[in-house]
């Protein structure tokens, strides 16, 4: 097939995979598990911008914020999310406008030769290894003693690991668990397996008592926000309903990543961004967005990638074991709206 010239302007995939959100858990002594729960309260800070004042009012900084804080009992805590992957060739859901005939017939003959690639094989032991070593955890894996990540499917336990011990940077010489749960995502991607994936993660912390976890941040506008709003939310599940006369201290819900922060990090798989050996991964993007760096890998300047948009243009003719390929059917296993001006 030869390559487009011009995009239609809708094109849609909807996201390869279902993720819940994680739930963090108390582990209290005889075993026993019960949910931690975010607290609001007040707090007393020092305002840094006020530093040329006088007297200690100008500089108090009063805040209503959230926390997540484990039992004093606990002797450790658990982090648990559900995923499955769906088949490759059920991601595309729209495509309209010029051309969009000969894009879908493209993409079906990109989507055919991935189904049992090499690439797409080395997509899902990407994954596997994200899984493992605890990226998405975030925060909580940098402050915890010891991590173990057990992982099962359906009624099959595919065992444990220690997630510190698993690289972030790289992906090669994988271990037997990251191998067992890649061939189950492969499975996933290609239709045949439909089953639960379970992940839970056991961090021990540095400090045993009421220590601070991290579930997933609200964002608040503060343009918009009136005095006496929070200044810090915390994402919950199992909300507590609001009583008129709550005290200073209430119970919001409890304390859970959402499942785009542990999707964002899943697919951290990317490094065929750049042919430097030793770049981390960013997530995978259409133009290679990463917000620590505030730049797109992928759009112009001294980037070495090339976008999705280009990639697809040419998908008739790509391969999908080559970096390229690979990353183009990361982008696909992602999903989103790729908006098309007229002259894309």
């Amino acid at each position: 097939m030869s390559k487009l010239a011009k995009l239609p302007e809708v094109l849609a995939t909807q996201r390869g995979y279902v993720v819940t959100d994680g739930q963090f858990f108390n582990v209290l002594p005889s075993d026993r598990r019960t949910p931690v729960e975010v607290i609001n309260h007040t707090v007393i800070g020092v305002d840094n911008k006020k530093l040329d004042t006088n007297g200690f009012n100008s500089l108090a900084n009063p805040q209503r914020i959230d926390s997540a804080k484990l039992d004093p009992n606990a002797l450790a805590y658990e982090v648990v999310f559900q995923l499955s992957f769906l088949p490759i060739d059920s991601v595309l859901s729209k495509v309209a406008g010029t051309n969009s005939q000969e894009l879908k017939a493209s993409l079906k003959k990109f989507l055919q030769e991935s189904n049992r690639s090499e690439g797409l094989a080395e997509i899902a032991h990407r994954y596997a290894r994200n899984i493992f070593n605890g990226r998405w955890l975030w925060r909580n894996r940098m402050t915890a003693k010891s991590v173990k990540i057990s992982v099962s499917v359906g009624e099959q336990n595919l065992g444990a690991s220690n997630a510190l011990a698993i690289p972030l940077n790289d992906f090669d010489v994988y271990v037997a668990e990251e191998k067992a749960l890649a061939a189950i995502i492969f499975q996933q991607l290609q239709g045949i397996n439909e089953d639960e994936i379970k992940v839970t993660a056991l961090l021990t912390p540095r400090v045993q008592g009421s220590i601070e976890v991290f579930p997933s941040q609200n964002y608040i506008d503060k343009q918009k926000g009136a005095k006496g709003v929070k200044s810090k939310s915390l994402y919950v599940l199992n909300r507590r309903p609001l009583q008129e006369n709550h005290g200073e201290m209430f119970v919001v819900g409890d304390a859970a990543l959402r499942d785009q922060k542990i999707a964002n990090a899943i697919r951290t798989i990317d490094t065929w961004y750049s042919d430097d050996p030793h770049i981390r991964p960013i997530a995978i993007e259409q133009f290679g967005a990463n917000l620590d760096d505030q730049c797109f890998y992928r759009k112009g300047g001294k980037s070495s990638g090339i976008d999705a948009y280009s990639l697809m243009k040419q998908c008739g003719e790509l391969d999908p074991n080559t970096p390229e390929g690979m990353y183009f059917i990361g982008c696909l296993v992602r999903g989103g709206v790729y908006a098309l001006s007229k002259k894309d």
